[in-house]
């Protein structure tokens, strides 16, 4: 019986749901994405290289909104989400690389961190780049020179943010 092959999985809610719906939990931040993001957990498992963009179903999942290729992948993961779950994380498709530009106090940073988390590569910001020198290596050539450029309340140079 399936209570006996999947005990550890027994108790566990797993709550398919409507594509529209799940899109719309995850861009309200009503529930979040796995780590797997888009990706289909059980491929990831079965070893498949597969797009995150043939997206056929989802669920629900405690807090989250997990992704999948088919209904039959969808089966396999509500038999027993733990096995899947355990999956090795996707990487990125392709090597990304996005430079997000505003003015002052526009949400440069809130973006880029979300997109980092999103797809799971590395957000570089400059105030943040000066904010580190400033806090760790305050000794430093540059970390006085900034210094003074802040309490003059003068622009940093472009020289010192490259």
């Amino acid at each position: 019986p399936p209570s006996v092959n999947f005990r550890r999985a027994m108790l566990t809610k797993v709550i398919p749901i409507d594509l529209g719906l799940a899109h719309m939990l995850v861009k309200s931040r009503y529930k979040q994405l796995t780590r797997f993001g888009w990706w289909c957990p059980v491929l990831l498992h079965e070893g498949v290289n597969t797009s995150p963009l043939n997206i056929a179903s989802a669920v629900i999942y405690r807090s989250y909104v997990i992704f999948f290729s088919s209904i039959k992948a969808r089966t396999k993961f509500r038999a027993d989400p733990f096995l899947y779950l355990a999956a090795p994380s996707p990487g990125p498709l392709v090597p990304i690389q996005v430079s997000v530009l505003g003015p002052p106090c526009s949400g440069k940073t809130i973006l880029s961190e979300r997109i980092s988390r999103e797809y799971g590569c590395l957000s570089v910001s400059a105030g943040g780049a000066m904010r580190r020198v400033l806090r760790e290596q305050h000794w430093s050539a540059l970390a006085k020179a900034l210094q003074a450029k802040l309490e003059a309340g003068e622009d940093i140079p472009v020289e010192f943010r490259v």
